[in-house]
């Protein structure tokens, strides 16, 4: 079964289409660079006080510096693919495609007169042809872009989870210590030097 010809009617669909995919794409890219935004801050802030946090910690108690530790490990790694997931976002990859009047690459290596030609020469159907061709391709790419959102804004939550958690040690061995300093002073000193 050959589908119907298409009219004015499939290329302007075709067309809406393409905005309607552009514009996913547009927004993926913007919440790429937010969440890229926000995990910075994040990783620069542990990374400038993890070893304020750590050494509070461990003048607390051991305990309390293993957990720091793996609150300000977990949030490191938890950046770092955060970061990757972001960068992953914002460039994907597609295969070579097959060729599309609508698309800059296939457009690019034309003379413009070549590419006027072409185009004044298209047909309804060929105008909706040639935006089906591109909108598959943006398709993938939205689609590549939203599954590295995804797996960005979960590592963010870990990363979210484990600053808070290494701000929590931190404060909870501030406050311990600075109520009692005598016995924790006396604690450290009397500790084997290594």
């Amino acid at each position: 079964m050959t589908p119907p010809p298409a009219t004015s009617d499939s290329a302007a669909f075709a067309a809406q289409v393409n905005h309607y995919i552009t514009d996913y794409i547009k927004f993926a890219d913007a919440k790429a660079g937010g969440i890229l935004a926000v995990v910075s801050i994040v990783g620069t802030a542990v990374g400038v006080s993890a070893d304020e946090i750590l050494a509070v910690a461990h003048s607390l108690h051991i305990a309390a510096f293993a957990i720091g530790f793996v609150a300000c490990g977990t949030a490191a790694v938890a950046v770092l693919l955060t970061l990757l997931q972001c960068v992953s976002a914002l460039a994907p990859r597609i295969q070579q495609a097959p060729f599309s009047l609508s698309s800059f690459p296939d457009i690019a290596r034309q003379s413009p007169a070549s590419y006027a030609t072409s185009v004044s020469q298209l047909t309804p159907q060929g105008i909706a042809e040639h935006y089906s061709v591109h909108n598959v391709l943006l398709s993938q790419i939205a689609s590549k872009k939203f599954a590295a959102l995804a797996n960005a804004t979960i590592w963010l939550r870990v990363a979210l989870v484990a600053a808070y958690c290494a701000t929590l040690i931190y404060g909870l061995s501030s406050a311990v210590t600075s109520e009692c300093p005598d016995e924790h002073t006396e604690r450290i000193n009397a500790e084997p030097t290594r």
